[in-house]
């Protein structure tokens, strides 16, 4: 996962890419990021439901988040991703997994 922030009207837009490179495919992907300012109170947070819905291995897609509040110097981004992968048995033959996964990223 790789990603830009801008501010751009008062608001934090996040666009990055995120890739495939564990599962055979991953499906439902949700790319979530919340806005903390320098207290660690949440300003803002929003979500965004990549497309296409299934990425098969090696596969790269985009994703965009806008939060309607402007990042300052201080405040932190918090990530948190969710998806469900699956080693190649498919759905009805097990190997799959829920996966959910979160990291901070801090505004310089």
């Amino acid at each position: 996962m790789a990603w830009d922030v801008k501010n751009i009207d008062g608001n934090t837009v996040i666009d990055g890419v995120i890739q495939n490179i564990r599962y055979s495919t991953m499906e439902d992907i949700e790319v979530w990021v919340a806005l903390l300012d320098a207290k660690g109170k949440t300003l803002w947070r929003s979500v965004d439901f990549v497309i296409p819905r299934q990425m098969d291995m090696n596969d790269t897609s985009t994703f965009s988040v806008k939060l309607k509040s402007a990042a300052t110097h201080g405040a932190k981004l918090v990530f948190t991703y969710k998806y469900s992968g699956f080693e190649g048995g498919g759905h009805d033959n097990g190997g799959g997994v829920n996966w959910t996964q979160s990291f901070e990223s801090k505004i310089p």
